[in-house]
C-alpha cells in the first residue's frame, strides 16, 4: 500500500537531508557529458517535473537547446537532440524501456539513466540497453501516488550538480515552464544580509520549482 499525502509530507525533511549528503559525482560524471550537446530530458508523472527543472537549467547554464518530454513523446520521434537523460524513481514501468529505445535508436549519447531504484533491480529489457544508469537508493521505501519525496530528492540531485564550481555570485536564474504553468528558479540571492550557504539557497531552489511546478 502506498503512503498516504501526509506520510509522505512527514518524509521531505529527511529526503532532503539525505539527498543534499549524497556524492554528487556519479551523477555529475554523466550529466557534465549531456550538458555539453543538446539534451532531451524524459520522465513521466513526477519525473516529469524534475525533467523541465533539468532542461531549464541546463539551457540557463549552457546556453544550449535542452527540452523536455513524455517517454511516449519520445518514441514518436524524431529527435533532433544529441544526449538524453532519463529520469525515472523505480524504473519499472514500461515507458521507460521504451523512452530508453527510442533514443538509442535516434543515436543520442550518452543516454543516462537517474534512478532510485539499485542498479542489479532494474528490469532486464532497460538494463540490456546502452545507457549509464546512476543510481540513488533513496531512503524511502515507496514513494506515494504524487511523488512528493522523489520530485524533492531527485531536484536536490539535479540542482546540487548546477551549483558545481560555481560561486554565489555566479549562480543564475532559470524559468521552468511545465503545462502552461511558470515557476521561476532563483539560484542567487543578492541581499545584504544573505547567507552565501550552497546547501540553503539549493533548498531555496528546490522548494521554488517543487511548488510551482
Amino acid at each position: 500500500m502506498k503512503p498516504s499525502y501526509a506520510d509522505e509530507l512527514e518524509h521531505l525533511v529527511s529526503s532532503y537531508a539525505w539527498a543534499a549528503r549524497e556524492d554528487i559525482s556519479p551523477l555529475a560524471e554523466l550529466l557534465d557529458i549531456v550538458v555539453s550537446g543538446t539534451a532531451l530530458y524524459i520522465g513521466s508523472g513526477g519525473a516529469l517535473a524534475v525533467s523541465a527543472l533539468a532542461s531549464a537549467l541546463h539551457v540557463a547554464k549552457t546556453g544550449r537547446l535542452a527540452t523536455h518530454a513524455t517517454p511516449l513523446a519520445v518514441s514518436r520521434g524524431p529527435l533532433r537532440h544529441s544526449t538524453a537523460a532519463v529520469l525515472s524513481a523505480r524504473a519499472g514501468h514500461p515507458d521507460v524501456s521504451l523512452a530508453a529505445r527510442a533514443v538509442v535508436r535516434q543515436g543520442c549519447d550518452p543516454i543516462g539513466l537517474v534512478t532510485h531504484r539499485r542498479v542489479d533491480e532494474i528490469p532486464s529489457s532497460l538494463a540490456s540497453q546502452p545507457i549509464t544508469i546512476v543510481s540513488y537508493a533513496a531512503p524511502f521505501a515507496r514513494d506515494g501516488f504524487l511523488a512528493t519525496n522523489t520530485v524533492l530528492t531527485m531536484s536536490t540531485l539535479v540542482v546540487l550538480h548546477c551549483t558545481l564550481n560555481q560561486s554565489t555570485k555566479d549562480w543564475y536564474t532559470a524559468r521552468v515552464t511545465l503545462n502552461g504553468a511558470q515557476g521561476l528558479v532563483v539560484m542567487r540571492d543578492a541581499s545584504p544580509t544573505a547567507q552565501h550557504d550552497r546547501r540553503g539557497v539549493v533548498a531555496r531552489a528546490v522548494s521554488m520549482s517543487c511548488g510551482s511546478i
